[in-house]
């Protein structure tokens, strides 16, 4: 008797290939058998007609690297069929470490740039661990997804370095003592390697991230390191950064990929109004790298970005050095900044013209709209600049006239910061090297929620808009993804490989509205997004999640490459 069956399903294999009318045949966490005449007495089966069967969906830019400490399923992308993510993007992870003080660093980084409060790392992380396996094996008992982890720049700069490393370049001998750690790593079970050098983040201190003062000769150095380590993969966020990619860093992408031998992933791609045609010239590069032999993709974003934030406690500022001031005051002395008309003046002249900014944000005032306001209830969905033009003030003015009479607590939301133009989306989406995504889950927990990305394509994309086959999409969300990180014993519905499998209907799957939930351990809530159509998600075998429930199951494993 097999442990699982799902018969009458449309099986989607994973490969591209069209889907045909057949079963699913699970035992011991394997797939044994698939096809119209696949089954046997099961103790346990779904009906599953109408319903898409295919492998579970990878997430390739997420940052969990915290959240397994106190909700090991991986939700809100558990409930949208993802099972198994990529963590560690961006160069920040919590290991390795070698002393408190690394510890101490290493938990004010992620929790600046990544958005996570200082107080929910103090309540979840015990560090008991030093080396990145010591890491791996903390959260490997309770997983409820998979997790291809990778080690992180900052975390090996910080380790060899200390303090000096976001302070200046290191030497040869600090180069060769980074590449033995990624080397220790990549053999103790990372899946490979993250850095960033775009030039958008600030850590703390009001210091440079430490990747960002890697040299090129760097980087050359520690994927040589990998490529005698057998290999993996290699993700970046590049300078300037963005979806911009200057021409240096084009080339030395693809000298990457030669030097460990894996792909070089890039995120994130998204369309920008500051540079309306530019992603065209990124589809060409990224077809030109595979000529000259190298292997670049890049993880494009298939929804809108749209951030919300309030005045309490925002980095979205944090390039303005007088908003940024103002904003780390206690609460009632902000109160009394923000209604101060001189450092309004102030305020007004950084929002208009700020040199230090994105130029992707530069036209933030035409898109920044009210979202919740507790005196102005009237002004939910409504853009500040509208309201500013009917006040006959600056939109400073409109929103921070808000803010002061709200106590702080107006929400708002950058609409369509980036990836507005769903026309230019829909190219990119369709571009042969581009992975689907971005959910930058377990990040920015109260001011983003992008785990619709898998409902979004699959939803908006293929089933209203027919931007490519269901198929071509479902390959990309599950067998490309996984051939990218170089794991070969899932994304495809195949005998012998392990049971992640996601039961769907094609009709219906989308996402649902973002919504608040308060169980965010010290105080805090987060932002959440449930799936519609996605009737069961299993993992290694194992029913994770049934009709949007948590079976209380949890059968990940940490991924390696294969």
């Amino acid at each position: 008797m097999i442990d699982l069956l799902i018969r009458d399903a449309l099986v989607i294999d994973g490969t591209g290939a069209a889907g045909q009318p057949g079963n699913v045949a699970i035992d011991g966490g394997r797939i044994v058998e698939v096809g119209a005449d696949a089954g046997g007495p099961a103790r346990r089966s779904f009906d599953a007609a109408g319903r898409v069967v295919c492998p579970g969906f990878f997430d390739l830019h997420t940052h969990y690297d915290a959240q397994w400490f106190w909700e090991p399923t991986a939700s809100s992308s558990c409930w949208h069929g993802v099972t198994s993510v990529l963590t560690g993007n961006c160069g920040f992870t919590l290991a390795p470490v070698a002393a408190p003080e690394d510890r101490d660093y290493l938990q004010r980084l992620f929790s600046q740039v990544e958005g996570v409060s200082m107080e929910l790392l103090d309540s979840v992380l015990d560090w008991t661990w030093s080396s990145f396996g010591e890491y791996l094996e903390r959260i490997r008992p309770e997983l409820g997804i998979n997790v291809a982890a990778q080690v992180g720049h900052c975390a090996l700069r910080h380790r060899v370095m200390g303090a000096e490393s976001y302070e200046r370049a290191a030497t040869p001998d600090e180069i060769e003592a980074m590449a033995a750690e990624l080397k220790a790593a990549l053999h103790q079970g990372a899946i490979g390697f993250s850095t960033l050098q775009a030039n958008f983040e600030v850590g703390p201190y009001d210091k440079p991230v430490p990747s960002q003062l890697a040299t090129h000769d760097e980087l050359r150095t520690l994927a040589t390191a990998m490529g005698t380590a057998g290999g993996g993969v290699f993700t970046v966020s590049p300078h300037p950064g963005a979806a911009h990619i200057d021409a240096t860093y084009r080339e030395l992408m693809i000298e990457l990929s030669k030097l460990t031998g894996s792909a070089v992933v890039w995120n994130a791609f998204q369309h920008r109004w500051d540079d309306p045609e530019g992603w065209r010239d990124l589809l060409a590069y990224m077809e030109e790298s595979s000529e000259r032999g190298g292997e670049v993709y890049a993880v494009a974003k298939s929804q809108r970005l749209d951030l919300e934030f309030d005045l309490i406690d925002t980095r979205l500022f944090v390039w303005y050095p007088t908003w940024h001031q103002a904003l780390s005051l206690p609460k009632e002395e902000k109160l009394a900044r923000f209604a101060d008309p001189e450092l309004r003046a102030a305020l007004r002249e950084e929002f208009d013209d700020s040199p230090e900014a994105p130029s992707q944000m530069t036209a933030r005032s035409q898109i920044v709209h009210f979202t919740e306001s507790r005196t102005h209830p009237e002004l939910a969905g409504r853009r500040v600049a509208d309201v500013a033009a009917e006040r006959g003030v600056h939109v400073v003015d409109a929103m921070l006239d808000v803010v002061v009479e709200d106590r702080l607590e107006t929400r708002f939301v950058y609409r369509g910061l980036m990836n507005g133009d769903m026309d230019a989306v829909g190219q990119i989406l369709r571009g042969p090297r581009c992975l689907p995504g971005v959910s930058d889950a377990g990040a920015h927990l109260d001011m983003d929620c992008g785990v619709d990305f898998s409902g979004r394509l699959l939803g908006h994309w293929v089933r209203e808009q027919g931007i490519m086959p269901l198929e071509e999409a479902v390959r990309r969300l599950t067998s490309m993804s996984a051939a990218v990180l170089g794991v070969n014993d899932r994304g495809r519905l195949e005998p012998g490989l392990a049971a992640d499998v996601v039961i769907f209907d094609p009709d219906t799957i989308a996402a649902g509205p973002r919504e608040w939930r308060e169980d965010v351990p010290a105080g805090g809530r987060r932002i959440v997004q449930r799936a519609l159509g996605v009737g069961a998600v299993i993992v290694n075998g194992q029913v994770l999640i049934e009709d949007g429930v948590h079976t209380g199951a949890l059968p990940g494993t940490i991924l390696e490459r294969s």
